[in-house]
């Protein structure tokens, strides 16, 4: 028997002991009431407690509890009145009913409780997945930056030296009194320095 989800943890191992201590708490109590002082009452209602804790912590094995209470209630309802009634045999059936019952909710419950992890797991992998892809696009953003900041110092170096050079020339062909021509064919085009 696999306890459900409730019972991950750290004080998962104290649990049956918890479950022991109730059943025979509710039982000690229910025979000293009932035979030991010979009250013809039957603190059933304790039987409730062990049962949905069962329910909750083993599901619908909680039934066979239920069924150790119901026989329980017969006989100590049995012991100090006598002849058979139908009463207590309705408790017994709703020892089984409630046992079930609560049993279902709670392994319904653990199913969910599952799924919503394993969806919160999933959620948490594609989180730490987008932002690692997040941190990788920012660093290839910020190489690309660096980079263009590079070329763009490369170009307006590469600017200043043409226009430094264009300048040179310039004034050497004025000192020389020389000057430089060129006609594109294709185009018709012409284009001549100053001088």
């Amino acid at each position: 028997a696999s306890p459900g989800y409730i019972v991950e943890g750290k004080y998962r191992r104290y649990y049956p002991a918890i479950l022991g201590a109730t059943i025979v708490a509710a039982v000690m109590l229910a025979i000293y009431v009932n035979v030991v002082l010979d009250i013809d009452v039957v603190y059933t209602h304790l039987f409730y407690i062990p049962l949905i804790l069962a329910a909750i912590l083993y599901h619908r094995k909680a039934v066979y509890l239920a069924l150790f209470f119901g026989v329980l209630h017969v006989v100590l309802d049995y012991w100090p009145s006598g002849p058979w009634t139908y009463e207590p045999f309705l408790r017994a059936i709703m020892f089984v009913i409630i046992a079930y019952l609560m049993g279902t909710v709670a392994a319904r419950k653990d199913e969910l409780y599952g799924v919503l992890k394993a969806s919160d797991d999933s959620l948490r992998r594609m989180r730490d997945t987008l932002e690692q892809q997040v941190r990788e696009r920012t660093q290839e953003l910020s190489d690309t930056n660096e980079s263009l900041k590079k070329e763009i110092i490369e170009r307006k170096q590469a600017e200043k030296a043409q226009a430094k050079s264009q300048a040179i020339l310039s004034r050497a062909q004025q000192i020389a009194h020389v000057g430089n021509w060129a006609w594109n064919l294709k185009t018709n085009a012409m284009s001549w320095s100053d001088e």
